[in-house]
């Protein structure tokens, strides 16, 4: 239920902008190119197994590792470009009566998105809908253990689990206009990424992943 109530407000977000797109501004703009770097995201955690659980870990968290993006600024739509980098550690167990499990490593991703926006209002403070689609790089570095039997008997062993993923990012995105070009920039998306992983033999790593957004991005840009 967690996963689905930022699902719902995004979706009705989502109806809402679509019903006014007959609003946008079509008008040329005066600047065609933008660059900004991004600082801070906020959103659920990119796994969520059925047995492992994290430890000292939220559902959602902070993501304070800077990003960058580009746009070009055409007639009626915006070309999108974004980097992203993501790099933490994470600890899961799962402590059942008859089997215990535990996952302890690094896992790091390098995603690169190519998109379009539509401005719906353009004025200081700008509205508009976006759609990405993603190509992801992930590697995920640890050790993984299992206890069962009575009395327990553990076995460990290390992983270096390595991925690439397919994705697709729809969100809303508004702009305000703080002084002459400089702008804050905020996004809430929902991703959905389709993964292929190499070495995964314990399936830590979920091919299939959906990750509501309510920050996708938050910080400055200019256009030049």
């Amino acid at each position: 239920m967690i996963v689905f109530k930022p699902m719902i407000v995004f979706s009705l977000l989502l109806l809402v902008t679509f019903h006014n797109l007959a609003a946008q501004n079509k008008s040329e703009m005066t600047f065609k190119y933008e660059i900004g770097m991004d600082f801070a995201r906020y959103n659920r955690n990119w796994i969520y197994y059925n047995l492992l659980h994290p430890v000292n870990t939220n559902n959602y968290n902070f993501d304070l590792t800077p990003s960058f993006f580009a746009k070009v600024h055409l007639y009626y739509f915006s070309l999108r470009l974004r980097y992203e980098h993501f790099k933490t550690h994470y600890l899961f167990r799962t402590n059942p009566s008859d089997l215990n499990k535990e996952v302890d490593g690094t896992f790091s991703n390098n995603r690169y998105l190519v998109g379009i926006e539509k401005y719906i209002f353009d004025s200081r403070i700008k509205s508009y809908v976006f759609i990405d689609l993603g190509l992801s790089g992930t590697n995920f570095n640890g050790s993984y253990s299992e206890s069962h039997g009575d009395p327990k008997v553990t076995s460990s062993e290390s992983f270096n689990i390595k991925g690439i993923g397919l994705s697709v990012q729809p969100g809303l995105g508004i702009k305000y206009r703080l002084f002459s070009n400089l702008y804050i920039d905020l996004e809430s998306s929902v991703y959905l990424e389709k993964g292929s992983d190499k070495n995964d033999t314990h399936n830590i790593n979920p091919q299939n992943k959906l990750i509501p957004r309510p920050i996708s991005l938050f910080g400055f840009s200019t256009n030049f």
